[in-house]
């Protein structure tokens, strides 16, 4: 008799990157390739917003909005659409691949992270670009993901006490009760100390005033501070700057040329 093997026991076990690690990721990139410069940018906004990677990868030119610092989802999940933040560093990736795009007239239709000819850029090569970039970056031991670089985002704002209800918008899920269980997932509670149903309905500040500074490697001047406007739904949080950070990367063999 065979038996039974549920989803749940065949799902894999959640695992975090660190910041660092995270930003190995993006140091791998090429600083120069415009395929590099455009996964930059990726990694930066799947990690810093928590979108999914088809949210991502589907995002327009008038979804990105660089002043304000935010990106809008127009379909997400169930067809909702929503509004998150990106922070300072995450704009300047952003601004340099969009200006770099331009450069390759990639056409009216393109989507923003698109192939270098103006295709629509496919989840299966950023399944296979990750991992690339994780042996590049000597990340060892880990399964490297983009649903992985979202589980980092929800664990990083659950460990800063963001509120379970605004990380829940952030994340789009149906309800708080969701959230709660994805949590669990992803940032367990220390000490097994659950919050009740009145802390995670408890109102949250604007997460607008989370907002900080993460200092990613980048070439060329970040976009000016502005005022932020809007529904902020994914706050950031703050990140001691690393000396080597800023330093060009290495092109990762088989990785940039798309």
């Amino acid at each position: 008799m065979h038996k039974n093997v549920t989803s749940a026991s065949r799902r894999r076990p959640v695992e975090i990157l660190t910041e660092g690690e995270v930003l190995a990721l993006i140091r791998a990139c090429s600083s120069i390739a415009p395929s590099g410069v455009r996964n930059r940018a990726l990694i930066a906004v799947l990690w810093r917003s928590g979108l999914r990677v088809g949210e991502a990868l589907n995002l327009e030119l008038r979804d990105v909005d660089l002043t304000a610092g935010t990106l809008r989802v127009r379909h997400g999940k169930g067809d909702r659409s929503r509004t998150v933040g990106l922070d300072e560093q995450s704009v300047a990736l952003m601004a340099r691949w969009i200006d770099r795009r331009r450069q390759l007239h990639p056409g009216a239709r393109a989507s923003v992270l698109c192939t270098l000819a103006g295709g629509r850029l496919d989840s299966s090569y950023v399944r296979r670009l990750l991992p690339r970039l994780a042996a590049r970056a000597g990340i060892e031991g880990k399964r490297v993901h983009a649903h992985g670089l979202r589980h980092t985002h929800a664990a990083e704002l659950a460990r800063e006490g963001v509120a379970v209800n605004v990380i829940r918008d952030a994340l789009e899920h149906s309800t708080l009760a969701v959230t709660d269980r994805y949590l669990r997932d992803v940032a367990p509670p220390a000490g097994d100390r659950h919050p009740t149903s009145a802390q995670l309905a408890r109102p949250a500040r604007h997460p607008a005033s989370r907002r900080s500074v993460k200092h990613f490697p980048q070439n060329g001047p970040s976009p000016r501070r502005s005022a932020r406007s809007g529904p902020i739904l994914s706050p950031s949080k703050p990140l001691r700057r690393v000396g080597a950070m800023d330093r060009p990367a290495e092109v990762v063999p088989g990785a940039q040329g798309r």
